[in-house]
């Protein structure tokens, strides 16, 4: 892991949960991690790390609320519509299948994960054959570009991203959260999406796809 956060962070200044979600490491993980560095010298990471090596506990309080208020969440949602399990979108993410296993035991609830350790290329190619449009709204990592925002995914782009991966160790899924998706129709929707204005918004060295004005069209 820290071969990795040192990789995120020589592309510029990172948040502690920015650095959480784009790599799935566990918060306690990160934390030990991120001391470490700093104890080297190798990072210097104020408002998280303390000149004891200890981290800010404001930072940790607000790891703690996240997860009391996720599990508050599907509290209620147990008590009002009957739920009787979770099934997550977790690939790679220790941390989101750690962490929802753990609040899904807690309340009683099944947790499935049916995408867990899947092949992430061969997972795209399954939903492009099953009929998802989806396209890039957000990347994260080096060297996505500005020039990937707004692209739809097809065969081309699955190619790319396999390449990616076998060079720069990125999940093609964006699983580490190198990139962010949106679905602009799947099986499952009785309407597609149709994105009628959008603009790229590029900050350094990430940017995202900011959908201005769209609507639900017919199929």
């Amino acid at each position: 892991w820290t071969l990795v956060l040192v990789r995120h962070l020589l592309l510029g200044p990172k948040g502690f949960q920015e650095l959480r979600v784009r790599t799935g490491i566990a918060p306690r993980v990160l934390s030990s991690r991120l001391r470490e560095l700093v104890r080297q010298g190798l990072v210097n990471y104020p408002g998280l790390i303390k000149p004891d090596g200890t981290i800010d506990p404001a930072v940790q309080a607000k790891l703690i609320q996240e997860l009391k208020d996720l599990k508050r969440t599907i509290s209620i949602a147990k008590q009002e519509f009957g739920l009787g399990g979770i099934i997550t979108g977790a690939v790679a993410s220790q941390y989101q299948y750690e962490r929802i296993g753990k609040i899904c035991r807690e309340l009683g609830l099944e947790c499935v994960n049916p995408l867990w350790k899947r092949e992430q290329v061969g997972l795209l190619e399954e939903l492009l054959k099953s009929g998802f449009r989806v396209i890039i709204s957000g990347v994260f990592a080096y060297p996505l570009g500005k020039d990937w925002l707004g692209r739809e995914m097809d065969k081309r782009m699955i190619k790319e991203l396999a390449g990616l991966q076998e060079k720069y160790k990125i999940n093609p899924s964006g699983e580490g959260g190198e990139i962010e998706t949106t679905v602009l129709d799947c099986p499952l929707f009785k309407k597609r999406l149709k994105i009628l204005e959008a603009e790229k918004v590029w900050k350094g060295d990430s940017g995202i796809y900011s959908i201005k004005k769209a609507e639900l069209a017919g199929k």
